[in-house]
């Protein structure tokens, strides 16, 4: 009896220790795919392609620095980011509609035709800080709202779209 049960506990042990490595190894896996979607910050669709931008793609682009004040800050704010126009035609869009949606759903689009080459920017820091999520990153649209009087209208204060995770540029 007493080989009996010796024999049943290693074979129980066994099994658990098959099963504790398959929950390491899963939990593993699982921690190292939400790793490698961590480096993505926002999906760009283009052309029925979609383009999955890191941080490192973005930080090829071009920076534009704003120097302003904004209606969500207090004094002269710092942001700098890629230009949205740049962005997109370095994905080869050229014209459409481009819809921007954030965490929440919040949802805004303009022609791509408004875009100009310096404005507006994906700003990805805020007084030389990278944007998190708690401080509407880690992408705000933003624009140079103290440059003149057509930055500073309703529409623009809508399109300021921020914690962007999707853009689209459709026909």
């Amino acid at each position: 009896m007493g080989i009996s049960l010796m024999h049943f506990c290693i074979k129980r042990w066994k099994a658990a220790g098959q099963k504790l490595v398959f929950f390491i190894l899963a939990g593993w896996l699982c921690l190292g795919g939400q790793m490698a979607g961590a480096d993505i910050l926002v999906k760009v669709a283009v052309g029925g392609t979609i383009h999955e931008i890191s941080d490192e793609e973005l930080n090829k682009l071009p920076t534009e620095r704003y120097e302003t004040s904004t209606i969500w800050t207090e004094g002269i704010q710092v942001l700098e980011g890629p230009s949205l126009r740049v962005l997109l035609e370095s994905l080869g869009a050229t014209g459409g509609m481009v819809e921007l949606t954030a965490i929440n759903g919040y949802f805004i689009e303009m022609s791509f035709e408004e875009l100009m080459a310096d404005v507006p920017i994906l700003a990805r820091t805020r007084n030389g800080t990278a944007l998190t999520r708690r401080d509407k990153g880690p992408l705000w649209l933003v624009f140079p709202y103290d440059r003149g009087r057509e930055f500073q209208t309703e529409l623009i204060f809508a399109q300021s779209i921020w914690q962007i995770t999707d853009i689209a540029v459709v026909p």
